[in-house]
């Protein structure tokens, strides 16, 4: 079992093995807004933001249109904040 855990922490991508901050939160904190204004601007409800920023909800897999939402109202790529 140990090992098992081994092999995947080495196999895992550099990338997402060393991120520890989300790209959403990475733009977010970058234009020095606050979790609720981008709530407020974006229409998405600000406990879905914190999942999306914390990684318990997977940006990837959310709904195109939140998604859209959210990098307008953060004035960026919809790129720039899915992690990819």
């Amino acid at each position: 079992m140990l090992k098992a855990l081994i092999l995947t922490l080495l196999l895992r991508p550099k990338s997402t093995m060393n991120r520890t901050m989300s790209k959403l939160k990475e733009v977010r904190t970058s234009q020095g807004l606050t979790q609720k204004e981008v709530s407020e601007s974006s229409g998405v409800n600000l406990r879905i933001l914190q999942y999306y920023e914390q990684g318990a909800n997977d940006i990837n897999k959310a709904k195109a249109l939140t998604v859209y939402k959210i990098a307008q109202a953060l004035e960026c790529r919809v790129e720039d904040i899915l992690e990819l």
